[in-house]
């Protein structure tokens, strides 16, 4: 699990560390998560800030690492497994050039429930970025989770989700149990890399650069939720595992995910 993988790529924004370095086992832990979920990934860790985030003394890490995923890494997808009280425009600036670059972003919507004031942290309820809720693994809303809002439903598994986590904070088995919406980003992000990954063998290039845009992204997670428990709750609890289904075969398949196409 750590091996010296070339398509585990890192970089630090908060010290000269040249090798992956994790003082509280929460970047470890989505890295590890993201690669599970969608293990042909070529995935990058931009370290940002040391313990917890801040967006006043983080921000300006923050935008250049989103900047450097795009010009440099050349990334699909962004994630960003973090959530603040209001908006920074440095951050706003650099998430807005991603999206002219058509990277796709997905951010954890929060686990304050329904104590925050204003609902879904930022940048999650950005129009730019793709904000992800937590459930169980029954399809139960989590009780942090907050409530849904227009364009804003999508939610996949946040709750005990086990992955890895630094052998230097000495857990047994180097494994851990997690719950947070940002856990569920990763896995919502997984589910989008899988899927793009597996259109690139039969979509045209101007077909896949379609699906890679956001709105055919909320309309693919639109039609993979179960289809009557959003009219109870308001979330879209995403059943991803339907669209491989072992009695499906290709054709369905494919016609599924052209479906998918804005």
């Amino acid at each position: 699990m750590y091996d010296a993988n070339p398509r585990f790529e890192y970089r630090s924004w908060v010290g000269e560390d040249a090798e992956w370095k994790d003082d509280v086992g929460h970047g470890t832990h989505l890295a590890v998560l993201l690669r599970k979920i969608a293990p042909n990934a070529a995935i990058h860790v931009a370290r940002v800030f040391k313990k917890r985030p801040d967006v006043e003394k983080s921000a300006q890490n923050i935008a250049e690492a989103i900047r450097y995923a795009v010009d440099q890494w050349k990334v699909d997808i962004i994630v960003m497994s973090f959530g603040f009280g209001g908006k920074n425009e440095v951050v706003y600036d650099a998430i807005k050039y991603a999206a002219f670059k058509d990277v796709l972003m997905f951010a954890a919507a929060s686990n304050d429930g329904k104590n925050r004031p204003d609902g879904v942290a930022w940048p999650a309820i950005e129009s730019h970025v793709i904000c992800i809720y937590s459930g169980d693994g029954y399809g139960n809303k989590s009780s942090f989770t907050p409530s849904p809002k227009e364009n804003m439903r999508i939610m996949v598994l946040g709750e005990c989700v086990r992955s890895a986590w630094p052998p230097n904070l000495n857990l047994p088995g180097d494994n851990k149990d997690m719950s947070g919406t940002s856990c569920a980003a990763p896995i919502a992000a997984g589910v989008a890399a899988v899927i793009l990954d597996y259109a690139r063998g039969f979509l045209s290039r101007q077909e896949w650069e379609s699906l890679h845009r956001i709105d055919s992204m909320r309309r693919m997670f639109e039609r993979l939720k179960d289809p009557d428990g959003h009219m109870h709750s308001g979330y879209w609890w995403i059943q991803h595992w339907g669209l491989f289904d072992s009695k499906r075969d290709e054709s369905w398949i494919q016609g599924e995910i052209k479906g998918f196409l804005v």
